[in-house]
């Protein structure tokens, strides 16, 4: 998918320990993109999935920081 202009792969939804897990546990979803030669992955966990794109599209935009300086 494209969120904010940049590639982005889903994982379909998942919980953590799948047969382990409870009934009630909510499931997980993972997003991950590139940028340069960084990989980036963020999961949420019980929010809706319009707030979730809209939180990484704003992540999108933001710029690494060099941890290194």
């Amino acid at each position: 998918m494209n969120i904010g202009g940049q590639e982005v792969f889903r994982t379909v939804p998942y919980k953590i320990d799948d047969t382990l897990s409870s009934p009630t546990d909510k499931y997980n979803h993972t997003y991950f993109w590139l940028k340069g030669d960084i990989c980036y992955k963020v999961t949420f966990k019980e929010v809706e999935e319009e707030a979730q794109q809209q939180m990484i599209a704003a992540l999108v935009k933001e710029k690494a920081i060099d941890l290194k300086k």
